[in-house]
């Protein structure tokens, strides 16, 4: 029991004494006849005795009977937030799977992520991580979610590919986090008939600095490589042809612009 829950309180023999009470910020309950009796961190068979005893010390029943029941626990809720379609507090008495909390809260959204993190309200100090792609009903691996837990979903990583394509742009790496060279090169509209394939590369930001990874897309595209694995973060640079024209162009300087907020937060 905790402050704000509402609990409901039955004493056989004395129906004029079925109240609903409300546990104060204090962790405090009034049961009429008795007082106030704290009732923070006790359960309900706990509190049924603590009332039973007050009326027995009061002398106004020799063997009372007490039901205490649990009628809105605020302490019941999950909070579900991150990429769900319905963020929010959800109700859960006892415990209950993730699989089963995030589909409560709209399941996840198209820019979600792979890891969710789950923080057990017992042990705040030792939140898990999660690979929401290895949770399903049927898998056994479904991890168990407990009332006063705070479930979040993470965002999806994102890949940035600049230059000489049909369309720039950020792509949230949907699904199991995993994103190849051709299926962000796909997301972007594909290379424009300028581009210089040959000079295509991967600007990756490190613990040790910029990362400039050549990338072979020229086999990659006559599957003489095998397609490359990008990372959350990376930038795919596609150069064109003409050089002299593309610097010039309002397009290079989005992508230096771009890039340098991208590598330059």
């Amino acid at each position: 029991i905790s402050p704000g829950d509402i609990v409901e309180v039955k004493i056989f023999g004395l129906p004029e004494m079925t109240q609903d009470l409300r546990v104060s910020d204090a962790g405090i309950i009034v049961v009429p006849l008795i007082g106030p009796i704290t009732a923070q961190g006790l359960t309900t068979s706990e509190l049924e005795q603590r009332i039973a005893a007050g009326l027995r010390t009061g002398g106004f029943l020799n063997e009372p009977l007490v039901n205490v029941s649990a009628k809105e626990l605020r302490s019941s809720g999950v909070s579900v937030s991150g990429e769900v379609g319905k963020p929010g507090v959800y109700p859960v008495f006892g415990s209950s799977t993730l699989a089963d909390v995030i589909m409560i809260a709209g399941g996840l959204t198209p820019k979600s992520g792979h890891i969710v993190t789950i923080t057990h309200h017992d042990h705040p100090e030792t939140p898990v991580n999660v690979d929401i792609s290895s949770v399903s009903v049927t898998s056994g691996q479904n991890f168990a979610v407990f009332s006063g837990d705070t479930v979040v979903v993470t965002k999806g990583g994102v890949v940035y590919v600049l230059g000489d394509v049909g369309h720039a742009a950020g792509f949230v790496m949907e699904g199991d986090g995993k994103m190849t060279v051709i299926q962000a090169l796909a997301l972007a509209g594909g290379t424009n008939k300028t581009a210089k394939i040959k000079s295509v590369r991967v600007i990756r930001k490190t613990s040790q600095g910029i990362q400039d990874v050549p990338v072979p897309l020229k086999e990659i595209l006559s599957a003489k490589k095998e397609d490359m694995q990008l990372l959350p973060g990376d930038v795919l640079f596609i150069p064109t042809g003409n050089m002299d024209n593309f610097l010039r162009s309002e397009g290079a300087i989005m992508s230096t612009a771009s890039l340098l907020m991208i590598l330059h937060p």
